[in-house]
C-alpha cells in the first residue's frame, strides 16, 4: 500500500505538466530481439559465463554453474535522445541502443545481469558485461512490458511505462520517486550544464572538405612562391656579380694608373741620374788629333751611355727605358762639332 500511495502522489504532482509531457501516452511495444542475439542468449551465454566466472577459472573462486542455470527474459536497453537531454520537446524521448539485458539465475536464485551487444568489429553478438546479483534484482523490479532506460551520464536506470517513469537505480539523477519523462527532463535541465551535441555528419563533411581545399591550395601555391623567391635570389646574385665585376674593373683601372705613374717616376729618376754623368763627358774637349781619327774619340762616351742604359733598365719596374734611348744626348751632338781643325801642310 505504501508504494502504491507514493506512486499515486508522484503522478498527482506531475499531472499539471501533462500538456508538456514528452511521452506519457506511448504504447510501449517491446521491440523484436534479433535472432543472432536471441541465439546467443540461448546457447552461447552460459558457456561464456562458465569460461569467465566458473569454478575452473584462474582465480579458483568462481561460480559452480550447473544444469539449473537459466536465462530470463530479454530486454533491449534504451537511452535518452540528445534533444530530450537538451530540454527540447520531442515526440519520442528515448532511442534504442546496441545493448540487450537478461537476468541469469542459478538454482532459483538471481546470479547476475548479463549485457550482450553486437560487436561492430565482426557484427557478431557477445557478452559485454555481467553485473552483480544486487544490480540484477533492482532491474528485475521493472513493471511488466516496460522499457528499460539507461541514463549513462548519471549512471541511472529507469523503467518507462504508459503510467510514468520509475527509478530502478537512481545513480546521480536525484530521482527517488516515480515521475514523468517531462518532469525528469526539467529536473536534469535545471541541475546540469547544457548538453553539447556532437557535430552532425554534414558539419563533419564540410570541415573535411575545407581541410582538403586548404591542403590543395597550399600544395599548389607553395612551389610557385618558392620558385618566385628562387628567381629573386638569382636576380640578386646576378646583380651582386655585376657590381663585383664593376668593382674589379675599377680596381684594375686604378692599378694601371698607379703603375703608369710609377713607371713615369722611375723613368724620370733614371733620366735625372743619367744627366750629371753625360754632361761632363760632352763638355770635355777632346785632344787635337788628325781629322781622319776624330770620330773614334766619341766611342768611350757611347760605352758610358750604354752602361748607364743598363743601370736604367735595372731601376725601372715594368717599362724598360730602352724606348727612350739616352744615347741621344751623347757628345756627338755637342762638342765634337765645335772642335778646331788644325792646319796641315798641303800636299802637292
Amino acid at each position: 500500500m505504501g508504494r502504491a500511495a507514493a506512486t499515486l502522489a508522484a503522478l498527482t504532482f506531475v499531472l499539471p505538466f501533462a500538456a508538456l509531457s514528452v511521452s506519457e501516452a506511448h504504447a510501449l511495444d517491446q521491440p523484436t530481439t534479433p535472432q543472432p542475439v536471441a541465439d546467443y542468449f540461448a546457447e552461447g551465454l552460459i558457456p561464456r559465463l562458465i569460461d569467465l566466472y566458473g569454478s575452473g577459472n584462474v582465480s579458483g573462486d568462481g561460480v559452480d554453474f550447473d544444469a539449473t542455470t537459466k536465462v530470463g527474459s530479454i530486454s533491449r536497453v534504451r537511452e535518452w535522445t540528445p534533444d530530450f537531454l537538451a530540454g527540447r520537446v520531442s515526440d519520442d524521448p528515448t532511442r534504442l541502443t546496441n545493448d540487450w539485458v537478461a537476468p541469469v539465475t542459478l538454482r532459483g536464485d538471481v546470479l547476475g545481469l548479463a549485457t550482450v551487444w553486437i560487436n561492430p568489429a565482426d557484427d557478431e553478438p557477445e557478452l559485454a558485461s555481467f553485473d552483480s546479483a544486487a544490480f540484477a534484482r533492482e532491474i528485475a523490479k521493472a513493471p511488466q512490458d516496460s522499457w528499460i532506460v539507461h541514463d549513462s551520464q548519471r549512471d541511472a536506470w529507469f523503467a518507462l511505462t504508459e503510467d510514468g517513469l520509475f527509478p530502478l537505480i537512481a545513480g546521480t539523477s536525484g530521482l527517488s520517486q516515480p515521475t514523468t519523462p517531462a518532469a525528469y527532463q526539467r529536473l536534469i535541465s535545471a541541475s546540469s550544464p547544457d548538453v553539447v551535441e556532437s557535430p552532425s555528419g554534414v558539419t563533419i563533411a564540410a570541415l573535411v572538405l575545407g581541410i582538403v581545399v586548404v591542403g590543395v591550395a597550399i600544395f599548389v601555391l607553395l612551389p610557385v612562391k618558392r620558385k618566385g623567391s628562387t628567381d629573386d635570389e638569382h636576380d640578386d646574385d646576378e646583380h651582386d656579380d655585376s657590381k663585383h665585376d664593376a668593382h674589379e674593373r675599377d680596381d684594375l683601372e686604378r692599378a694601371d694608373v698607379e703603375l703608369g705613374d710609377a713607371d713615369e717616376e722611375a723613368e724620370s729618376e733614371a733620366e735625372s741620374e743619367l744627366d750629371p754623368v753625360l754632361e761632363p763627358a760632352a763638355e770635355k774637349p777632346p785632344a787635337a788629333q788628325p781629322a781622319v781619327k776624330k770620330p773614334e774619340e766619341s766611342k768611350p762616351a757611347a760605352k758610358k751611355a750604354a752602361a748607364l742604359k743598363t743601370a736604367a733598365k735595372k731601376t725601372a719596374t715594368t717599362k724598360t727605358p730602352a724606348t727612350k734611348t739616352p744615347a741621344t744626348k751623347t757628345a756627338a751632338k755637342k762638342p765634337a762639332a765645335k772642335k778646331p781643325v788644325t792646319d796641315e801642310p798641303a800636299t802637292d
